[in-house]
């Protein structure tokens, strides 16, 4: 590991690990817990053997802190190959094995689900900015604690959705990933009024881009038709926003 640190000048702290150096990586992380903390990484991208390289923030799962075998990451940017081909704003998975899943769709013959990028480098870094917890993520299997999360916070804040996973009509399953404003919640699903949407695996396909990102509300629940089926949720609010009441 090399550790740099200048926080007098630049204010930040950075530690550098390889691969294999997960444990190292994992306690550093979690003795700043209480900051925003920055990575970035650089590897291969499985499928083609390109150069990947990538930067975002570490996040942590549910409402626990950051696990010790397993930890994700938003990619704010990233890009494959010495064409810089853009992979977009995702959610990656890293834990001891080395292998970091930008995104499954369970179809173990799919070539999505080979879709992963083996890492060499990560660079993380602390900024000291305090985690002030306005942003929550939960996977597919926290569902229920994100659905009592959205209740108890939709009436005081504006809050932002991200959601990776599919969606399910009755012939087809499209791979999506949404952007959008949380407009109200039951017990089952969450409603969200999308801003932004495009299928991973063809973020280029103006015609899906343009279906998907429609003005519309769409459904978001682990089951049902013509709905989406999430693997990731990530919710944020805005600090300015945090004490304007809706009416």
């Amino acid at each position: 590991m090399n550790l740099h640190s200048n926080k007098y000048d630049l204010n930040y702290e950075e530690a550098t690990f390889g691969a294999s150096q997960f444990e190292k990586m994992s306690e550093w992380i979690n003795n700043r817990k209480g900051f925003e903390l920055e990575c970035k990484i650089t590897g291969e991208w499985s499928p083609t053997k390109n150069f990947f390289k990538g930067s975002g923030n570490i996040l942590k799962h549910s409402l626990e802190d950051i696990n010790e075998n397993t930890f994700f990451i938003i990619l704010y940017e990233g890009d494959i190959g010495k064409e810089d081909m853009l992979i977009g704003r995702r959610i990656i998975e890293i834990n001891k094995t080395k292998i970091i899943h930008p995104y499954q769709n369970g179809n173990e013959n799919s070539l999505e689900f080979n879709e992963i990028i083996e890492p060499n480098v990560f660079v993380l870094r602390n900024y000291f900015k305090k985690d002030l917890q306005n942003r929550r993520f939960f996977r597919n299997t926290e569902f229920d604690q994100a659905l009592l999360w959205a209740k108890s916070f939709i009436q005081k804040y504006e809050i932002s959705v991200f959601v990776e996973g599919n969606l399910v009509a009755r012939k087809e399953q499209i791979p999506c990933i949404i952007t959008g404003t949380l407009k109200t919640t039951d017990n089952s699903d969450l409603y969200v009024n999308i801003w932004d949407a495009f299928n991973p695996y063809d973020p280029l396909n103006d015609d899906t881009k343009e279906w998907l990102s429609r003005n519309w509300t769409i459904q978001v629940s682990q089951e049902g038709i013509n709905k989406i089926h999430p693997k990731y949720v990530l919710f944020e609010f805005d600090e300015e926003l945090s004490s304007s009441k809706k009416e």
